[in-house]
């Protein structure tokens, strides 16, 4: 079976970094190095690699770091960015609710700015093209597991158990 893999991307890169002081006291966490890669390097060498083409990173905290860091290109992804003045009295809720142009414009990875991943974690979130349920954003601000049935009018549950999926051999 074909696996697909959304051409979008959000990435929260608002925060302060607080609990890695003194390492962001002159950075944002995003540009912390780990074993000399900035972590969101490593995000977005990934999703490229992976076939994404456009990333939206929601900056606040020493923005004009890694707004200079990524540019508006960075390899052949295009990047945007949705700035937080509040990054220091919001979270991720706020973040999410400044990037939602650019949720809703179809399958997007959502990213934390501070995790450093290898390509398999993204490579794992497409896994409902085979089968495994995920929760999806449409515009009417509901949430629903891919074909799930809309006829009954009722709202689904937010919270869904997800299956295992068997060792990979």
């Amino acid at each position: 079976m074909t696996m697909h893999f959304p051409t979008k991307a959000v990435i929260l890169a608002a925060g302060s970094g607080s609990r890695l002081r003194p390492l962001t006291d002159l950075r944002p966490k995003p540009l912390v190095e780990v074993n000399g890669t900035p972590i969101l390097h490593n995000a977005l060498r990934n999703l490229e690699a992976l076939g994404v083409d456009d990333v939206t990173i929601v900056v606040g905290y020493r923005k004009d770091a890694i707004q200079y860091s990524c540019g508006t290109r960075f390899g052949n992804l295009a990047i945007s960015y949705v700035e937080s003045n509040v990054f220091d009295q919001t979270g991720s809720a706020y973040s999410l609710w400044l990037a939602r142009d650019a949720l809703l414009s179809g399958d997007t990875y959502l990213l934390e700015g501070d995790v450093f991943f290898e390509i398999d974690a993204l490579r794992k979130l497409s896994l409902y093209e085979m089968g495994w349920p995920v929760l999806r954003c449409r515009r009417r601000g509901d949430f629903r597991v891919p074909g799930e049935s809309e006829a009954d009018g009722e709202r689904p549950e937010m919270h869904r158990h997800l299956p295992t999926p068997e060792k990979e051999q």
